[in-house]
């Protein structure tokens, strides 16, 4: 069984800089799956692009964007989430890479085809690192009770530790 790390923290504790930093640290080759970007527009946040380890960036959620799915003020668009982000969970886990899922949030898991994908990684052999939201949501209560998943609590003051926790876990295969 690979290593499974789930980082939860609140918004504003940098859990997107944190995986971009194991991202660089790993290296790009080894990885699959995504992450998630705040999309500016001025001084406001307007939505969400969903950047793949492979390279593509999509806006998945926006202010404007008229969509069935809603989170807060924000469309979603859930078919393209799922289009991108799936295959590269999938992939991932079929050539044996560490999966890297930032984050499995509200917008996230309005997908049931993302749940079941997150559940089949964490059964999988491949090394899991994800961000989970810190608000209380059924999904993620059914991850806290697994006995084999490592949780690592990220805060805005200790980045740096966890980061190099994750990075000696992966580096030492059982």
């Amino acid at each position: 069984m690979g290593k499974k790390i789930l980082i939860s923290g609140r918004a504003g504790a940098d859990k997107t800089t944190l995986i971009e930093k194991l991202a660089g640290r790993l290296g790009a080759e080894a990885l699959r799956g995504f992450y998630t970007t705040e999309l500016q527009e001025g001084d406001k946040r307007a939505g969400f692009d969903l950047n793949v380890i492979g390279g593509v960036t999509k806006n998945f959620a926006h202010v404007n964007m008229s969509a069935s799915h809603r989170v807060g003020k924000y469309g979603v668009d859930l078919k393209l989430f799922e289009e991108y982000a799936l295959p590269e969970i999938e992939e991932g886990m079929q050539t044996g890479a560490t999966l890297l899922i930032d984050e499995i949030g509200k917008m996230e898991l309005l997908s049931i085809r993302f749940k079941r994908c997150v559940l089949r990684a964490l059964d999988s052999d491949c090394d899991l690192v994800a961000t989970v939201m810190s608000r209380p949501h059924p999904f993620i209560e059914q991850l806290r009770t697994r006995k084999d998943v490592e949780w690592l609590p990220l805060t805005e003051t200790n980045e740096d530790i966890v980061l190099e926790k994750i990075i000696g876990r992966l580096e030492v295969k059982q």
